[in-house]
């Protein structure tokens, strides 16, 4: 069986190196899937795989096979309890965001509820996300039920105190579980992440990198960058650590947590200002409308683009990575897109316009551009899911 136009399509849309999740694990879920089609070929199948979004779901939910239990690196759990304490002191009147990136069955985020808990923190001081790519991992997680499995590093008082049934299978207390934000969503697609808006203070995305391809590796860093706060805790996996090295990251807390900071930005000596964050304390940036209505650019942006309308791409990135550095904006990242794109990178370009996305969904030249990207890539089904948001962005102005 040829699989390989559905591992490039497995890769392409999550970023999961498919050897990585083990040999079998691709052509068996496929073998799976196929025999509830009688008569249906392999090369059949993957045409309905790349253009039917339920069945890639399916597959996805066929392929990822979730280990994990509680309190899984125990002491990282504490250090998360006196890094909220610590924040509580400063600022009483905080409410700590916290996401657990890819959640598995929902073990990791429980774990921190029941660390906050028991650590005294108040329940108003804190809310957690929780998200993964399997929709199976997702619903297991919402049930809440565990297996006698999960339970290998939890002591047997935490247990009693948070969970509902004495004997398998255990139910979380419905008092945590209705305090977790349960969704499926994709690292390679921001816009899925942060439905509650603003950005997390702590994010735990541990043993997702070992398993991306390093394209994939280096958009989720720069996920991981636009999600977090500024002086941030990032928690990864022990084998992950070397992802960070030379990052905008650095190492803090106990030894053996893997725990680092999104570093504090300093404002270079320059004439130029970081713009202010929007009043609600949102993360998005919208470029305000000229008369014209097209977004009128801030001087040092219209120099930019200058520099890649006359063709000099070198200054033109400089620029723009220059100006992102100051504060980023969903046009900076628009405008670095073309311009990566023009000098042959779209893979990155890609990553540039997924950031103007993210910073501002309803952003139509960073829409375009994408339906554009995807459909270079022959990805139709993505390519129709963004020319669907496009669409429905003009449709008000041509039917008013």
């Amino acid at each position: 069986m040829n699989l390989e136009r559905i591992r490039d399509l497995i890769s392409a849309r999550t970023g999961l190196q498919p050897d990585s999740l083990g040999l079998t694990a691709v052509a068996g879920a496929v073998e799976g899937r196929v025999r509830l089609q009688p008569g249906e070929r392999p090369e059949d199948y993957a045409e309905r795989l790349a253009r039917d979004p339920l069945e890639f779901q399916a597959l996805i939910d066929a392929i990822i096979v979730p280990e994990t239990w509680f309190f899984r690196g125990g002491a990282i759990y504490n250090a998360l309890v006196k890094s909220v304490r610590e924040r509580l002191g400063a600022d009483p009147a905080a409410v700590v965001r916290v996401l657990s990136l890819p959640c598995s069955t929902g073990e990791e985020p429980y774990s921190v509820a029941m660390a906050f808990t028991d650590g005294g923190l108040p329940a108003k001081s804190w809310s957690i996300d929780a998200i993964d790519l399997c929709a199976n991992s997702i619903a297991a997680s919402q049930l809440g039920r565990y297996r006698e499995f999960s339970f290998r590093e939890t002591p047997a008082e935490v247990r009693a105190r948070h969970f509902a049934s004495a004997g398998e299978p255990f139910e979380i207390h419905p008092s945590l579980r209705d305090r977790i934000h349960f969704r499926v969503g994709n690292l390679l697609e921001p816009m899925t992440l942060n439905a509650g808006g603003g950005r997390f203070d702590i994010v735990l995305c541990r043993n997702l990198m070992i398993y991306l391809t390093p394209a994939a590796r280096r958009a989720a860093l720069g996920t991981l960058d636009q999600l977090l706060a500024p002086g941030g805790l990032l928690a990864i996996g022990h084998a992950e650590a070397g992802n960070l090295h030379g990052s905008q990251f650095e190492s803090v807390g106990p030894e053996g947590c893997f725990l680092f900071r999104r570093k504090e930005f300093i404002e270079p000596k320059s004439e130029l200002k970081p713009r202010p964050a929007p009043a609600s304390g949102g993360v998005r940036t919208v470029m305000p409308l000229s008369p014209s209505g097209s977004p009128s650019l801030p001087p040092s942006l219209a120099k930019a683009k200058n520099f890649a309308d006359t063709g000099r791409l070198t200054e033109a990135l400089a620029e723009c990575r220059r100006l992102l550095g100051l504060a980023p904006t969903a046009d900076a990242y628009c405008l670095l897109g073309v311009i990566l794109g023009a000098t042959a990178e779209p893979e990155r370009a890609r990553d540039a316009f997924r950031k103007s996305l993210y910073l501002d969904p309803h952003h139509r030249e960073a829409l375009t551009h994408s339906v554009l990207a995807a459909e270079a890539k022959r990805d139709p089904v993505q390519a129709g899911m963004l020319r669907a948001r496009l669409d429905r962005l003009t449709a008000p102005e041509e039917n008013p």
